[in-house]
């Protein structure tokens, strides 16, 4: 009950955290400065919990994964490890970029879709065959896609269609690999390299794109949303650290039941307070992936 009910609370974290992109994303605050200033934050608060645990905690530590007793990383391992993080940060970098088109009860449900490029990458990194199960869940996935390439121009659909596809590329095809890092430096260490990088490399957008104005938009944008992205950077490390502490004991067809519980409550929240109406269009195609989601995870 205990893992179940800190489950729950992760959802309703990572939901708080997608919610308060809205406001500063509608009103046009670049999205790579927003992910820098959060991630600055979120690098600071691991760091500091990395410490906690390490000499405060660390049995516990230990326990769950959260640390290790003992790296044995090599520099390749590192290498590859720190590629993952900034192949990562496109996931997320894509996600806030459909929320400047995209309804919030659309673009986040849409999540579905990853499972294709999840299953696509597990199946060959276990070397493993794809069951009959996937194979129904990737013909209606496939139906989706013909369906969204039937109502939607090329225009629309590199738009509100590309960026959310884009963003579970890269989210979902990294999450494979995500157990194999956090075998080798713990969940803490991963998670801080993780927005380490993702700061690092915002960073470089703001740098790129902004240049000498990125002090202007910095003072301007904290002031107006400081506390915001302190709440930001609050909610996704608490989510991030519960949904790892209870992974390892809920059953998936209990994790798929409450995913798919919170994709309803997104929608809604989208419709009663967002003020936002899905069409028929945008809710058969939210239909035909969720139910391929469903059919892969049971699946596999």
């Amino acid at each position: 009950m205990l893992f179940l009910f800190i489950r729950i609370l992760s959802l309703l974290f990572f939901f708080v955290s997608d919610l308060l992109w809205i406001k500063p994303i509608k009103n046009l605050v670049a999205n790579y400065r927003l992910i820098f200033y959060r991630s600055v934050l979120t690098s600071l608060l691991f760091c500091g919990i990395f410490f906690i645990i390490r000499y405060q905690w660390f049995d516990f530590g230990i326990k769950y994964q959260f640390v290790k007793l003992n790296l044995n990383v090599s520099t390749r391992d590192l290498i590859a490890i720190v590629s993952l993080c900034f192949f990562s940060f496109f996931g997320l970098y894509f996600f806030t970029s459909s929320l400047y088109t995209n309804k919030f009860s659309f673009a986040t449900p849409l999540a579905s879709s990853g499972f294709v490029f999840s299953i696509i990458v597990a199946t060959f990194l276990n070397k493993s065959s794809i069951n009959t199960g996937t194979l129904i869940a990737f013909f209606i996935f496939f139906i989706a896609i013909l369906f969204i390439a039937k109502q939607f121009t090329m225009s629309d659909f590199k738009l509100f269609i590309l960026p959310i596809i884009l963003t579970h590329f890269f989210w979902d095809t990294a999450v494979v690999f995500y157990p194999l890092a956090i075998d080798k430096l713990g969940i803490i260490l991963f998670c801080l390299l993780m927005e380490v990088c993702v700061c690092f490399t915002s960073f470089l957008f703001c740098f790129t794109k902004d240049r000498l104005s990125f002090l202007k938009y910095l003072l301007t944008e904290i002031r107006a949303y400081g506390f915001r992205i302190l709440f930001m950077a609050l909610f996704i490390t608490a989510a991030m650290l519960l949904l790892s502490f209870s992974v390892v004991v809920l059953p998936i067809i209990l994790i798929i039941s409450l995913g798919l519980f919170m994709k309803l409550i997104r929608v809604l929240y989208g419709y009663y307070f967002l003020k936002e109406k899905l069409n028929n269009r945008e809710m058969l195609i939210l239909l035909l992936l969720t139910i391929a989601g469903v059919i892969a995870s049971l699946s596999n």
